[in-house]
């Protein structure tokens, strides 16, 4: 499937009002401040979730859809991505704004250092040659 270019997407970005293409889904959108808001097409919203700014011409939604994008990049950061194509992936212009999902990976980190620092190795190691020498001790007798 061919990839649409960048410059078209910014150009729509640029002429096509987030709240025209909001309400194009059928979403209901009503005034709340400078923003309005809505339910999410995106799953099965009760209650106003998605929240679309006209100023910005950007929206989010409060609801599962900020969730699973939570979930999604906590996943990939554990699994080993980059935190700068997870930034990009998720567009945050400044990288401490993706730095929230760092607290879970440093928590893995600690988890990894316990496990595998030198000095818990070497204590295992000890404790396996005093078992050989207890074994050796054992058939001596």
């Amino acid at each position: 499937m061919a990839r649409i270019p960048e410059s078209e997407i910014e150009r729509l970005k640029k002429e096509v009002p987030i709240e025209r293409l909001v309400m194009g889904f059928g979403v209901e959108l009503r005034k709340h401040g400078a923003e309005l808001i809505g339910t999410c097409p995106f799953h099965d919203d009760k209650t106003p979730s998605l929240v679309v700014s006209p100023k910005s011409n950007l929206w989010h939604c409060l609801g599962a859809c900020h969730l699973f994008r939570h979930t999604m990049a906590t996943l990939m950061l554990e699994g080993g991505a980059d935190i700068r194509f997870i930034q990009a992936m998720l567009g945050h212009a400044d990288l401490k704004t993706t730095q929230i999902y760092t607290h879970v990976a440093i928590r893995q980190l600690q988890e990894i250092h316990r496990a595998a620092h030198p000095a818990k190795l070497d204590r295992e190691r000890g404790e396996i040659t005093e078992a050989l020498a207890d074994d050796d001790n054992d058939g001596a007798e």
